[in-house]
């Protein structure tokens, strides 16, 4: 592929052209997306992305008329725990017009556990769509002789300060449903955050680690393998590529339900028009039997909808991460 380097407020970024169905994933590191319109070639817009392009597969579709080319670059400076909320850092510095966008997951989880940020996510941020959202799976190593959560609860609390969960670090959306677990159930596990998801994966494969929350999406192949036993889902319903796996809710949790959200954001100072514009379109391609299909077999839930459920999601999300935080006196490091 064609190589091209593309300066963002100062930072360097490697990218490449990409079209079509191609689903990219680099561990959560932040990086950019350049979109241009082939109706207007002057019409360039750049998405910087604070999660895994889960919308990829929606703006390369094939039907999709309004972004045509797609470009993606890596963030190349040192990657610090906090490193990812570069992009909307700069993304809430931009200019209204809506050449400059932030494709985002757990945006207000991070802003909970970072309340200094140089920016506030609300004002200086803009909600356009909600793309997606994924449940996640409670599961344990098969060495752990424990087929419910009221079983792992049990066992747990015979061994206070002996069983590790996994996760994809300090904040995540894993990190703090094991937190929650154990704040509900008087639990003292040890957390054991990695570098990715991807990683911690591996080590409670491996039976380094017991426990983890996993995302369906990654989680369902090793479950199905019988690498790991599935205890709950965190959806509010059992999903269908598990169904013989309870909810959290049906495993006595009320109100247990986390997801990783995806969505699209611009600056705060983004015009009323474009916004419209750029939602309208992308509830038009999520609609797609294509792009659902595609989505859905990565076990994500299509959202779509309107800004204003966009950002109620979010205050929700972020209501329940400082909670958790302040309760299990969790330290950003």
């Amino acid at each position: 592929m064609a190589q091209a380097t593309l300066t963002i407020s100062s930072k360097n970024y490697s990218s490449w052209s990409l079209r079509g169905w191609l689903l990219v994933r680099m561990a959560g590191l932040p990086f950019t997306e350049t979109i241009i319109s082939p109706d207007d070639p002057a019409m360039r817009a750049e998405i910087l992305l604070l999660a895994p392009s889960m919308l990829v597969p929606c703006l390369t579709h094939k039907k999709v008329k309004v972004w045509d080319t797609l470009a993606i670059g890596e963030y190349l400076n040192e990657i610090k725990p906090d490193a990812g909320l570069l992009p909307a850092d700069v993304v809430a510095r931009a200019a209204g017009d809506g050449h400059t966008l932030l494709f985002t997951s757990a945006l207000s989880t991070a802003a909970a556990l970072y309340p200094t940020l140089p920016f506030d996510w609300q004002r200086d941020l803009s909600a356009i769509v909600q793309t997606t959202a994924g449940p996640q799976v409670l599961y344990v190593h098969p060495s752990l002789p424990v087929k419910t959560v009221k079983d792992l609860v049990a066992f747990a609390l015979k061994r206070p300060g002996e069983l590790g969960y996994a996760s994809s670090g300090i904040g995540s959306v894993a990190h703090l449903s094991g937190a929650s677990l154990g704040i509900a159930s008087g639990l003292q596990l040890i957390h054991v955050p990695y570098k990715s998801n991807g990683l911690g994966t591996i080590d409670v494969i491996a039976g380094h680690v017991p426990i983890m929350f996993d995302q369906l999406s990654t989680a369902v192949p090793h479950v199905k393998a019988g690498k790991v036993r599935a205890l709950a889902v965190t959806s509010g319903k059992r999903v269908a590529s598990l169904p013989e796996v309870p909810t959290m809710i049906e495993s006595g949790y009320k109100d247990f339900e986390t997801t990783v959200w995806h969505g699209l954001m611009g600056p705060g100072s983004l015009q009323k028009d474009v916004l419209a514009r750029i939602n309208t379109e992308v509830n038009r391609v999520l609609k797609l039997a294509e792009v659902r299909e595609r989505l859905g077999g990565l076990g994500l839930e299509v959202i779509g909808g309107t800004p204003e459920a966009f950002a109620a999601e979010m205050k929700r999300d972020h209501a329940w991460a400082s909670r958790t935080i302040k309760a299990a006196g969790i330290k950003a490091e």
